[in-house]
């Protein structure tokens, strides 16, 4: 597509936009507004996933793409089932941005900084998925494994292993982060922590000889 056919079609879709933006403000479009924003939703993605799809420079198009089908999606299925929204359809729209980012990484490897941005859409997603059916807390060592996951998996990328080590330092801190959030919700804090202080107490009065006496040691 040369120039003078770019610039047409961005004008004829700008002079559209604008004119489905104003039959709304008029209210002459009633449900169908939201279907029809879907539909230029779709369009514009389709055409971003396009671009592409043709020119392997132009990976940054896999995002805004795979971002308006996710928008799209979402503006249709709140137009047709209002009576289905929910903190799921956010997270559509969030895990459609991170597939975009997805497609930066498959279609060029080089780009593995792509991986982390899609990671936390992805566990984005899911805690927006989540939070109708799972207590706030609950959600948050959702948030924590998410990270956890997408660092651990950045550092075990094809060809990459060595150079991204240092992913599994965020991964473990995550992960720790998910288990202590998650205990801290369940009544197993409730005796671990008394355990836990019971049983180093134990440890210091053993290696100190106080608790009791070890074999060998002076009578």
């Amino acid at each position: 597509m040369n120039r003078t056919n770019t610039n047409a079609v961005v004008g004829g879709a700008l002079v559209a936009l604008g004119a489905l933006a104003l039959l709304q403000n008029f209210g002459l479009l009633g449900a169908l507004a939201g279907l029809l924003w879907a539909a230029m939703g779709t369009a514009g993605g389709l055409a971003f996933l396009g671009v592409y799809l043709r020119r392997p420079d132009a990976w940054w198009a896999a995002i805004p793409g795979a971002g308006l089908l996710g928008l799209a999606a979402v503006t249709a299925i709140g137009t047709l089932m209002p009576w289905a929204a929910g903190g799921w359809l956010g997270g559509l729209f969030l895990g459609s941005i991170g597939l975009g980012f997805c497609l930066v990484y498959a279609g060029r490897h080089e780009h593995w900084w792509a991986v982390i941005p899609a990671g936390v859409m992805l566990t984005l997603a899911a805690v927006a998925g989540l939070s109708d059916v799972l207590s706030g807390d609950t959600v948050g060592a959702v948030f924590f494994l998410g990270l956890a996951l997408t660092f651990g998996a950045l550092s075990r990328l094809p060809g990459q292993e060595e150079r991204l080590r240092w992913a599994l330092i965020p991964a473990g801190v995550m992960l720790t982060m998910s288990l202590v959030v998650l205990l801290a919700t369940s009544h197993l804090v409730s005796w671990i922590v008394p355990a836990a202080l019971i049983l180093g107490g134990l440890a210091i009065l053993y290696r100190n000889g106080l608790f009791f006496r070890r074999e060998g040691s002076e009578r």
